[in-house]
């Protein structure tokens, strides 16, 4: 008997996100005489790649098949890594990123869209929220073992780790690949969309956000309500060395933190048992908040670390209630295009987000940068809360509520 596909994208997940590559990125780079500066700055490459591609790959994934733009997602992943190990030079590494950029813009939208779509056809679509919960925490429970494998190995072999390491991230990228082959297609019941070409694809589902209220407000929410996680990543360690953290936990705070994510995310779906989705959005960005800001007032250490792992656990959790009620708003023939439209959204609001966190943290210090991301997310919850309310977002997606789809547009 055929596994369905939420099965096959959970262990793909996994091993995608083992990556025992990214937290030895700037040393392995240092030892190859490029600047810390060009490390951080050839991100941007990353981040630019998405952008320019989110959406056309997304639009390919609707014309041609989601489960084509996953494996082709999976295959470009070694590439990039290849890439580090034969030119260890700042070209190279902008080349790598580029590459790491577009495998993301071919999988956004796309194992989302295939998710949804297998759940719908196997007579399952009420159980996405729960295998987007199990994804999401395959992704961070990898995260947690991949770093603390790094840990042990750069802390018994140091440097001499680095190539190792690098290709063995490459071996969980390629068995990702084969995994995705165990994917299946699933047809779409649209018609609407299917003769359509790429632009005008693109076209329909800018339509499709800015008409469906509903659509278009769970979009807002979503720039309202960024976590902030990536500048916290690359903030804390300064932190803790301020606060006399042992070095220890510098690095093994990420396991923890990683695990407890892992566990929570796991069964983040069953929240919607007891809130709808604009309760969802504004408790857990407003306790999100304020963990933020006892995290910029504590500085004994134990109590540092515990309230980072307190912090981290937190991360993601509104996502599946989320895709959940923007895929209840989304037609099947244009599905990809339109999530890949919203997650291009995001990524610009990403992008600006870090640009101003960077400056608030050259101005402000750790402490000031974590106390506007604090009042940016509780000010974000509240102005989402009066937004889903406002547009009768706030019923709980079940089967005796399937049918009261908001498809309300102006």
């Amino acid at each position: 008997m055929r596994k369905p596909n939420s099965y096959y994208l959970k262990w793909s997940t996994f091993f995608s996100a083992l990556t025992l590559y990214t937290p030895i990125v700037p040393l392995y780079f240092l030892m190859h005489g490029v600047g810390l500066g060009t490390v951080v700055m050839a991100q941007t490459a990353y981040t630019a790649a998405i952008i320019l591609l989110e959406v056309p790959t997304g639009a390919l994934a609707d014309k041609f098949g989601h489960r084509k733009s996953v494996m082709a997602s999976a295959l470009i992943g070694p590439l990039g890594l290849f890439t580090v190990l034969l030119w260890p030079t700042a070209a190279g590494l902008f080349l790598s990123y580029m590459l790491f950029g577009l495998s993301e813009a071919l999988e956004s939208g796309s194992k989302e869209a295939l998710l949804f779509e297998g759940n719908k056809a196997d007579g399952k679509r009420n159980e996405f929220k729960k295998h987007l919960s199990h994804i999401l925490s395959y992704d961070t429970l990898a995260f947690a073992v991949g770093t603390a494998i790094v840990g042990v190995a750069y802390g018994l072999y140091g440097s001499r780790a680095f190539v190792p390491l690098i290709l063995a991230t490459a071996l969980t990228k390629f068995i990702t690949f084969i995994i995705t082959l165990k994917l299946h297609d699933v047809p779409t019941t649209s018609t609407e969309f299917q003769s359509s070409n790429m632009w005008h694809m693109f076209k329909q589902s800018v339509g499709y956000i800015r008409n469906n209220r509903g659509l278009r407000n769970i979009t807002y929410v979503r720039l309202l309500t960024l976590p902030g996680i990536y500048v916290v990543y690359s903030s804390y360690q300064a932190y803790f060395v301020a606060n006399h953290v042992s070095p220890y936990f510098i690095g093994f705070v990420l396991t923890i933190g990683g695990l407890a994510n892992a566990l929570t995310m796991r069964y983040a779906h069953r929240l919607e048992e007891f809130w709808s989705l604009d309760k969802a959005v504004l408790y857990l960005n407003v306790l999100l908040g304020l963990t933020y800001l006892l995290f910029s007032v504590v500085h004994q250490p134990w109590l540092l670390v515990g309230v980072y792992v307190l912090l981290q656990a937190q991360y993601n959790l509104q996502e599946p209630i989320i895709s959940d009620y923007a895929n209840d708003r989304i037609d099947s023939g244009i599905r990809a295009t339109v999530l890949s439209g919203i997650s291009l959204i995001r990524q610009i609001g990403n992008t600006t987000t870090k640009f101003l966190l960077a400056l608030s943290l050259t101005s402000y210090g750790v402490s000031g940068m974590l106390q506007i991301q604090a009042g940016y997310l509780v000010v974000g919850a509240l102005l989402s809360y009066w937004l889903l309310v406002r547009c009768g977002c706030t019923y709980k997606i079940n089967p005796r509520h399937h049918a009261a789809r908001d498809l309300v547009t102006e």
